[in-house]
């Protein structure tokens, strides 16, 4: 649905200037392509003059249908903006709606202005805690949420994710940084993981304490992105159980745990192999490129002497020798006799 775009002709100078400014900062932070504008029947926002003509830099999506979002991940990438008018008296339906059309791909930077139509709501601080903590809740983690005054006030309000919930607030400036990269530090977050146990990708096995050990180029690799986002990594079943082998079923089995929420991660080389054209759009590492692990570094050629010598260097080697030695004695022996 296309809405006709309101001139900024009528606007107070200052206040155009204002908006022109934090368009421009937008783009210059986030250097999108394309704009979701997603607005329901009867809200009224100013952030709707984002899309102007004189200001319009990028293909525009308008959609105001709060019941039947499109799934636009199989059909767009992640560089986009989303500009939401939010009714507060909607804003659920609203959010859920909104989660739903970028599932898989919640990542995206949105600006929400709240539309408030009764002067008299109270307490608006506690609807914008509410509001942000839904967006949690969904998985939505770049998110500014603006007041119908903002433009006077300048108050921007965000949420702090990890390690919990935490409602921020700041004064906008030219210098602010709008979208900080959250998943720079979990603060010690649980990722759940499960592993299809596809050897020698992943496997377990016990020491000789009896303790179970996971372990595996591929455990190795997520222990690693793990570490690298300051989380801890949980095994999110017990190797003891019959999951295991309901687990090395295929990949299936997995994708099932991670839409339903049981894990946040798989440990599976299945979906480069096994994927459709249906499913791609699920993955957030390329499956496409079902070669990858080429990339991965692997131990340099052995010449024919190295090799003979490495095997020689081996206790047990020496032991065989000796053992066919002892053999060929011993049958010498008897044939003399």
């Amino acid at each position: 649905m296309w809405l006709n775009q309101q001139p900024l002709d009528d606007w107070p100078r200052a206040e155009t200037v204002q908006l022109a400014s934090f368009w421009l900062h937008l783009i210059t932070e986030l250097n999108f392509g394309t704009i979701l504008y997603y607005t329901t029947t009867g809200s009224d926002c100013w952030i709707e003059k984002l899309l102007s003509e004189s200001n319009l830099s990028a293909t525009t999506l308008v959609w105001s249908n709060r019941l039947h979002m499109p799934y636009l991940k199989e059909h767009q990438d992640v560089n986009m903006l989303g500009l939401v008018c939010l009714d507060i008296d909607l804003y659920q339906p609203m959010l859920n709606a909104l989660s739903i059309t970028l599932n898989h791909m919640r990542e995206v930077p949105l600006v929400i202005q709240l539309c408030i139509k009764d002067s008299r709501q109270p307490n608006e601080l506690e609807v914008i805690r509410k509001i942000l903590k839904q967006c949690q809740d969904l998985l939505i983690p770049n998110v500014l949420l603006l007041l119908s005054d903002f433009l006077n006030t300048r108050n921007l309000y965000a949420y702090q994710m990890f390690p919990t919930f935490r409602l921020l607030s700041q004064l906008y400036s030219a210098r602010s940084l709008l979208y900080p990269y959250k998943l720079a530090n979990l603060h010690g977050q649980i990722i759940r993981t499960r592993p299809d146990l596809s050897q020698p990708y992943v496997f377990m096995y016990k020491d000789r304490n009896g303790n179970e050990i996971t372990t595996g180029m591929l455990w190795r690799l997520i222990m690693g992105f793990a570490r690298q986002l300051n989380a801890t990594l949980e095994l999110s079943l017990d190797p003891a159980t019959k999951q295991v082998s309901s687990i090395k079923n295929g990949y299936f089995k997995l994708l099932q745990h991670t839409q339903n929420g049981q894990i946040d991660v798989t440990s599976s080389i299945f979906p480069m192999t096994i994927s459709t054209k249906n499913t791609i759009a699920m993955f957030s590492f390329p499956v496409a490129i079902s070669s990858w692990c080429t990339m991965l570094p692997v131990e340099r050629r052995l010449t024919p002497s190295e090799a003979i010598r490495g095997v020689f260097e081996s206790p047990w080697m020496w032991i065989y020798i000796s053992i066919i030695y002892s053999r060929g004695i011993n049958g010498c022996m008897d044939g003399v006799r």
